[in-house]
């Protein structure tokens, strides 16, 4: 279906969601989406067409819970949905951050923060609320990130950088179709990737070690599960077909890329990056990284520079 696509946007003043969210690379499957980040700082306002749908959203104030979203049908310029300032689920937290995202006909907006204040899925074709989440049924401590994978509501949480939690939902009706908590979990979630059929999940524990482990996209069963041989968290995650890469930094032992079976987790190659590797993107068998200010070209099969 040519409407569904996904846009997600965190509505908050110098807010940054970067960390918890993989960096596009080209070879990724089609069914997962990036989301992106956009500041609302007073009096400013922004729109974003998704599919038969315009919406537009900022701050009607200097307080970041003044927050407010509109969702207009493309065509005949009718509001659908009207999120005033203060409505957000979760709005009265201070420094709150707030998130929507658009797939087909359903509008999903919330809150990122600690203590989440719940989410909404709105049905714009029918124009009443299609379900709740409230906070209760989530995890602990902030709910850090939300995604469509693979058609599905991806949602992980984290306690103070410690431990963390992973659900996923049914994006139509918001029922839980799998979850891991922190005794499931080696810590908290940092990098969340769709490979095949399995979620790649990436993080650090309170002991400062770095964790990769795969999960059947289906059942929530962990697959595999790898720790770097150095204390290095992974920083990206990028999907490569059967593979994929890993790039973690560490103070001592610097940048380094590892390419892993996505089957089993199993190192196939390995590089070390000097000084320093800023992204990755894989495309047409090569790897292209980017290192301050010089690029070069890696083989995926084999890790070998080719310029």
């Amino acid at each position: 279906m040519n409407r569904r696509r996904w846009a997600i946007r965190a509505l908050a003043a110098g807010c940054v969601c970067g960390a918890v969210f993989a960096a596009a690379a080209a070879d990724q499957p089609p069914t997962q989406t990036q989301p992106t980040a956009a500041a609302a700082s007073e009096g400013t306002a922004a729109a974003q067409t998704i599919g038969a749908y315009e919406a537009t959203y900022g701050c009607a104030g200097q307080d970041q819970r003044q927050q407010y979203l509109v969702v207009r049908d493309k065509a005949t310029r009718r509001t659908l949905l009207e999120v005033k300032p203060g409505q957000f689920p979760g709005a009265a937290v201070p420094q709150i951050r707030l998130f929507w995202m658009i797939e087909g006909d359903l509008c999903v907006y919330g809150a990122l923060k600690d203590g989440p204040g719940g989410i909404v899925a709105f049905d714009l074709s029918r124009g009443r609320e299609a379900y709740q989440i409230a906070p209760e049924a989530l995890g602990p401590g902030e709910l850090s990130e939300i995604r469509s994978l693979g058609g599905r509501l991806y949602l992980a949480g984290q306690v103070e950088c410690k431990t963390g939690w992973v659900q996923v939902r049914d994006i139509k009706e918001g029922k839980v179709i799998w979850k891991a908590g922190r005794d499931e979990l080696p810590g908290w979630v940092t990098q969340t990737v769709l490979t095949g059929r399995q979620v790649v999940l990436a993080g650090g524990d309170p002991r400062g070690q770095g964790w990769i482990e795969a999960r059947d996209f289906e059942s929530g069963v962990r697959v595999w599960s790898v720790r770097p041989e150095y204390r290095a968290f992974p920083v990206s995650l990028y999907p490569a077909g059967k593979r994929i890469l890993v790039l973690t930094h560490d103070n001592e032992a610097g940048t380094r890329l590892a390419c892993l079976d996505a089957a089993t987790g199993k190192v196939q190659w390995k590089a070390a990056i000097k000084p320093h590797l800023n992204e990755a993107l894989v495309q047409n068998g090569r790897v292209l990284v980017r290192r301050d200010e010089r690029a070069v070209e890696l083989n995926l099969a084999n890790g070998n520079v080719l310029s």
